[in-house]
């Protein structure tokens, strides 16, 4: 059996301050944030839909296809997303440390 996920909200841009400050939330969120990373790390995803196309090269997969394997199908594609993303959210925000 393969499993797919898709990440709906990779990108940082409701926990930023002025996000949260705007919309009178906590910081907390951010620490929410951080912590589903170790909830989905755990999770086994055989194929990663991207919330936008380019995320996960969903077109070139697409033209990809053909008799060979299944472009969709990346075991290793899931952590290396999230680590993808963590190195993202060190740029973003360096003084918040995990």
């Amino acid at each position: 059996m393969k499993f797919a996920r898709i990440h709906g909200a990779p990108g940082f841009n409701t926990i930023t301050d002025k996000y949260l400050a705007k919309n009178n939330l906590s910081a907390e969120r951010r620490r929410m944030y951080i912590e589903s990373w170790k909830k989905l790390r755990a999770r086994e995803v055989d194929i990663i839909i991207g919330a936008h196309p380019g995320q996960c090269k969903t077109f070139e997969k697409q033209a990809s296809r053909g008799d060979g394997p299944n472009p969709f199908i990346v075991l290793e594609g899931w952590p290396a997303f999230l680590d993808g993303l963590q190195k993202k959210f060190r740029e973003t925000f360096p003084e918040i440390e995990f």
